[in-house]
């Protein structure tokens, strides 16, 4: 074997070993730091531990700095917003923090230095992607594959690693760009998403999300009484009906805290 097809053999070997490793899950949010940060903050939680490991893994700044995550009440800061200043980070809320620390990263990776401080706070409160993902697993209007919240009904409602791990990935690629809420089926809602077994699925979807402040939506079925509930009507107006919204409504609630 001649030097030059041992070249040529090489630079296929480690092409295809890059590819393996590029899957594009990460999207903007490659962890290609050539620097050291140690992140300080006072208080811990899900979502500062989350800013936290970001900052560090992500950081190309200034090597060995040291930078504050502040959650302290700002009256120029809004809602989730935040403010940036010199090796400070700060919000009203954890979440904000999160953010800031998303656009820090950004602004390095494209050049987009500061000196002054800066506050970034949102036009709109509420942020929502709509998933028209249907129970079997298909999406509607859909060209990007299967929905990773649903499958199809043979394999019921079982949550795997595989999962937990597509939808970690997901919240953080929505956080990282102020995405706070999802709404995970269909407009054309099944009445099977209110059947307890597929609240349990719910539950664990939105326990992945809400560490990176996603807020967890459900598409509806009006006729769902009549048609899970064994009631003879859907009225809104019967009694009936209006206990059993209820009663769904508190299963909700208990089953997500």
């Amino acid at each position: 074997m001649n030097m030059r097809f041992r070249i040529i053999i090489l630079i296929i070997l480690s092409a295809t070993v890059q590819a393996q490793a590029e899957n594009g899950h990460d999207l903007w949010l490659r962890a290609e730091k050539n620097a050291t940060v140690t992140a300080l903050c006072a208080k811990n939680s899900p979502t500062l531990t989350i800013a936290r490991k970001e900052l560090e893994q992500g950081w190309r700044g200034k090597d060995g700095a040291k930078v504050n995550l502040v959650v302290k009440n700002d009256r120029a800061i809004r809602g989730d917003g935040f403010k940036l200043s010199a090796n400070t980070v700060q919000a009203n809320t954890e979440i904000g923090v999160l953010y800031s620390v998303y656009e820090v990263l950004r602004r390095q990776q494209t050049g987009q230095f500061f000196r002054e401080e800066i506050i970034s706070n949102p036009s709109y409160q509420r942020r929502i992607l709509n998933h028209w993902d249907n129970m079997d697993g298909s999406i509607e209007r859909g060209y990007a594959g299967n929905s990773i919240f649903w499958r199809n009904n043979e394999e019921g409602y079982t949550v795997t690693e595989r999962d937990k791990t597509l939808w970690k990935e997901y919240a953080r690629a929505n956080a990282s760009i102020g995405i706070n809420g999802a709404v995970l089926n269909n407009v054309n809602a099944s009445p099977l998403i209110l059947t307890s077994e597929c609240l349990q699925k719910v539950k664990a979807i939105a326990d992945a999300l809400r560490p990176y402040g996603i807020t967890t939506y459900l598409s509806i079925k009006f006729s769902s009484p009549s048609l899970i509930g064994g009631l003879k009507t859907s009225d809104p107006l019967n009694p009936g009906v209006i206990k059993w919204w209820n009663d769904k409504i508190n299963e909700i609630s208990t089953s997500s805290q």
